[in-house]
């Protein structure tokens, strides 16, 4: 989506029914999916969260975003779309060189449900080797758009030593109709120890998602959180 200087989007009864289903439904139902991991395991006993980017990389998300990061310190995964990380491999390896993991998000953002099963591996494996060139290192992580998860998706992430990471969080900074107290009133309500955070680097998100993290990360320190990446939890999954 592209961003726009008109009025915000009217908040509907629908949108707010999508917005709270993307955090409901990973929550209550993906999480009990095979091999799909939507908090940190274990991380319920103590205050951990992980920081995860869906969409980018951007040419003036992913940078503002790194420099938040980077001003507290705190480690991220960016889930990466192929064309976008072909665009743009500078800032893949920016991304990398800041200490942060990246993930593959497919290669242009299609919709595991509605797509064949062809152009879904297509999808998969063309991101796969997109950000393997880039980086030249394997990438371990996959989250397919949307949360939308099927076995075709689980099978390949099996085959390709590839873990499903989905989310625990979701404050809906995809909406353009969301304002900052939305969005952060949202993540305080829901966040709880062991939450995977799912935010974006994309067009919609960028007008408004580094000014929440401002507010949320410092809170988040101050109370005492800890941040941490996906990697070290990987011989748990």
């Amino acid at each position: 989506m592209e961003s726009s200087d008109h009025s915000p989007t009217p908040l509907t009864l629908r949108s707010r029914l999508r917005d709270w289903l993307g955090t409901q439904v990973p929550r209550h139902l993906f999480s009990r999916l095979p091999q799909v991991l939507t908090r940190i395991p274990h991380g319920a006993q103590s205050k951990v969260l992980s920081l995860t980017f869906d969409d980018g990389p951007h040419p003036e998300g992913t940078p503002a975003l790194l420099d938040l990061l980077r001003e507290f310190d705190i480690p991220a995964t960016f889930f990466l779309l192929g064309e976008r990380a072909r665009r743009w491999p500078e800032l893949v390896r920016d991304i990398l060189v800041e200490g942060h993991e990246i993930g593959n998000h497919s290669w242009s953002h299609a919709d595991f449900w509605k797509c064949s099963k062809t152009r879904l591996l297509q999808e998969l494996s063309r991101c796969q080797h997109e950000l393997e060139q880039i980086s030249g290192t394997p990438v371990r992580w996959m989250r397919p758009p949307y949360g939308h998860v099927i076995d075709t998706a689980r099978a390949w992430a099996r085959r390709h030593h590839s873990t499903v990471v989905l989310w625990d969080l979701l404050p809906p900074d995809y909406n353009p109709a969301s304002d900052l107290p939305r969005l952060k009133r949202i993540y305080q309500r829901h966040v709880r120890p062991g939450s995977i955070v799912c935010l974006h680097d994309n067009d919609v998100s960028r007008r408004i998602t580094p000014q929440l993290l401002r507010g949320v990360l410092s809170e988040a320190l101050q109370a005492g959180w800890n941040f941490q990446k996906l990697h070290l939890y990987s011989d748990l999954i």
